[in-house]
């Protein structure tokens, strides 16, 4: 190792120009080499400018008394001891490179360029504050430490090998990007950017000015951090089980906040200060908050065994809530300690909330010595059968609600109101008398299409209706088709002009195998609401045979505005599967054994509310039950009907079984599934088709 020093060589200001070295300070130029790595380098008070010409390094160099300029047009790299003299001037935009443990002494000065810590498994110790105008870097092979000091990152931080030690990073300006760990605390006091994903450990991250850029960001929590943000916001944020965050200011997430980030364990929040985020995903294990967590758009709970919520738990609508739902996906039970809220006060009637899967049990409240789950504002509340188990648990709807009755008690402290809410069995009532039309006739002449499938001409049922009306079933008389002949027949209702009729209802029925068959009613529940006064209301229909020999129907409806509480709605029925068909099932190999399922909605459009069954079960004397299942693997949610076929030839139809109250345990996505069972073995043959509503009403 030789000492070197900087001299004015007469020539250029140059690094590489070997007559601006001397072996002393004594010594005048031009006697050695100019400085590499290996040599300590000393450019004191006698040294003239310097100018990095070209990538260059050193062992060490110290600026102690210098009072010229040092220009880094090319990077230098030292593998020690740095010294800077508050006298110099320091400018160029090429980098400062640190290889090895040592003392990094500011000087106060500002790297006009970046600084790059290289080494691997070196300890840096900071004397000062530094101020770097280029990209701070860490891009060793292995973790450094940085210690003491501090670092002003006017240019930006990038973390390409970890970092940790006591030495503050604080980022005015930039881009903070790298996805390894910086344990160092952070300020932000400025505007950087965090870009992509970066990761932070057990450090304090500190709000002190301006506004960071996050848009797109993650930041990835694996140690015991602090944060002090009262005034920015993050965008998404992981926190990893196990750890604990201490809040000293409320946090504000733009994004999605995952914890804890692993497999089944538990985090916790220490601090009385509020989260809030636009989503939230829990992978498992206990959460534990010191303040509260709101949350306005979904919940994921996908996780393999029970989740705990200790602590005061929020879920609220926004604006980043899609299409103003919101979604609870319970994987596996979930247990609440402390207080729910779940607060759609700024949706009125445009927004749900839907358990999918698990359920909620509640074990200990300050209040009432049960969970509590509360549930305030105005929205439509799917609740599948079975996934709100209330044992130990008090819910509480705090507005107006539409709900399907889960298993349980609900407190309710608001009011079920409007057209969309499900009415119990027996519930409403009617202050008019039924009206048919026509009003003598047995109704109506249809004849059917001679293609399967194909719908008839639209026949007139009403010129110009005289009030609006409330439509409550249609009574069909079917034509002959065949005597081993089925038909599964779609009756649509059409209102408007000849040549211009908008269907707003459908119906389906199924009549099996002889000429005599009986007139059969098919009933709307809800009533529709969908006729208005003076409209031209017309028919048709469509099969599945050929037979074109005519069928008479007729309505019933009520006068508006006459009835006093029954439900009502405007939306038409609709039928899985489509075009007059029914889906054949399987059977099971012995009497009263269920079949394996079979699908017939893969996916619901819309949160849906099943109102009948059209099917049959083949066989005499056989007794036949369907059940109605949700989701993959299908959970049976309803036996809508038993009956008995007698193959006797005065009554074979319609073959229509009511589901009342109408079912509505199917939210959006849902799979619906349809198996049976028999009183016999052989000879059985059995289909089925679906009607049902979209919901809401």
């Amino acid at each position: 190792m030789s000492a070197k020093f900087f001299m004015n060589g007469g020539v250029d200001s140059n690094w590489s120009s070997d007559t601006n070295w001397s072996t002393t300070a004594a010594t005048g130029p031009n006697n050695t080499t100019h400085a590499v790595n290996g040599d300590t380098v000393t450019i004191n008070a006698s040294s003239p400018s310097c100018v990095v010409d070209t990538a260059s390094a050193c062992t060490s160099v110290n600026f102690t008394g210098y009072t010229n300029t040092f220009t880094f047009t090319a990077n230098l790299t030292v593998a020690g001891a740095v010294t800077l003299a508050a006298g110099m001037t320091i400018a160029g935009t090429a980098d400062l490179l640190v290889t090895a443990t040592a003392t990094l002494t500011s000087g106060g000065q500002t790297l006009t360029g970046g600084l790059q810590f290289t080494g691997s498994v070196q300890t840096y110790t900071l004397s000062g504050t530094w101020t770097v105008n280029g990209v701070t870097r860490s891009n060793g092979a292995n973790l450094n430490a940085i210690n003491s000091g501090a670092i002003t990152c006017a240019g930006g931080l990038q973390v390409d090998s970890a970092l940790q030690g006591t030495t503050v990073f604080t980022l005015t300006g930039g881009t903070w990007a790298g996805a390894a760990t910086i344990t160092n605390s952070i300020t932000f006091a400025g505007n950087p950017t965090i870009s992509g994903t970066v990761t932070f450990n057990t450090g304090t991250m500190t709000w002190a000015s301006g506004t960071p850029v996050v848009t797109g960001s993650t930041i990835n929590v694996t140690g015991n951090a602090t944060w002090n943000l009262a005034g920015m916001s993050l965008n998404n944020m992981s926190v990893s089980a196990l750890t604990v965050q201490t809040l000293t200011s409320d946090l504000t997430l733009l994004g999605a906040l995952v914890m804890p980030a692993g497999a089944a364990s538990s985090m916790s929040w220490s601090g009385a200060h509020a989260i809030t985020c636009a989503s939230c995903t829990i992978t498992g294990g206990t959460v534990t908050l010191s303040g509260t967590l709101t949350i306005s758009g979904d919940l994921t709970l996908p996780h393999t065994v029970g989740t705990t919520f200790v602590g005061a738990f929020q879920i609220t609508a926004g604006t980043a809530t899609v299409s103003g739902t919101q979604t609870i996906t319970l994987a596996h039970d979930v247990t609440i300690t402390g207080v729910t809220t779940i607060n759609d006060a700024n949706v009125l009637n445009g927004s749900g909330l839907t358990w999918t899967t698990g359920s909620l049990a509640g074990a200990g409240s300050p209040f009432t010595g049960t969970a509590t789950v509360i549930i305030a504002g105005n929205r439509i509340l799917t609740i599948p059968v079975g996934a709100l188990a209330l044992s130990g648990l008090v819910l509480t709807l705090g507005g107006d609600h539409v709900f399907s009755v889960p298993v349980g008690t609900l407190t309710l402290s608001g009011t079920l109101v409007g057209v969309r809410a499900f009415l119990p069995v027996g519930a409403g009532a009617v202050s008019s008398r039924l009206f048919a039309a026509p009003q003598s006739s047995e109704g109506i002449s249809i004849t059917p299409n001679a293609t399967p499938g194909a719908w008839s001409d639209w026949c007139e049922l009403d010129a110009s209706t005289a009030v609006a009306w409330l439509l409550d079933r249609l009574l069909v008389h079917p034509g002959h088709h065949g005597f081993f002949d089925g038909a599964t027949v779609d009756i649509e209702v059409g209102v408007g002009a000849a040549g211009a009729e908008v269907t707003v209802d459908r119906f389906r029925c199924l009549y099996l195998l002889t000429h005599f068959v009986s007139p059969g009613t098919l009933p709307r529940w809800p009533l529709l609401d969908a006729i208005p006064a003076g409209s031209r209301v017309s028919l048709r229909l469509r099969k599945n045979n050929a037979f074109t020999e005519v069928w008479k129907v007729k309505a019933y409806y009520y006068k508006k505005p006459g009835v006093s509480t029954l439900q009502s709605s405007a939306k038409p029925q609709k039928t899985a599967p489509d075009g007059a068909s029914l889906t054949t099932l399987t059977v099971g190999a012995t009497a009263w054994a269920n079949s394996t399922w079979t699908t017939l909605i893969a996916s619901t459009a819309t949160d849906i509310a099943i109102v009948a069954v059209v099917g049959y079960g083949d066989s005499g004397y056989t007794e036949w039950e369907f059940d109605i299942g949700v989701g993959e693997p299908p959970v049976a949610v309803s036996t809508p009907c038993r009956f008995r076929n007698t193959q006797t030839q005065l009554a074979d139809g319609p073959w229509l079984f009511p589901v009342y109250p109408p079912l509505a345990v199917f939210p959006m996505g849902s799979q619906v599934s349809v198996r049976t069972r028999a009183s016999i073995v052989a000879f059985r043959d059995a289909a089925c088709a679906l009607v049902y509503l979209e919901l809401p009403l």
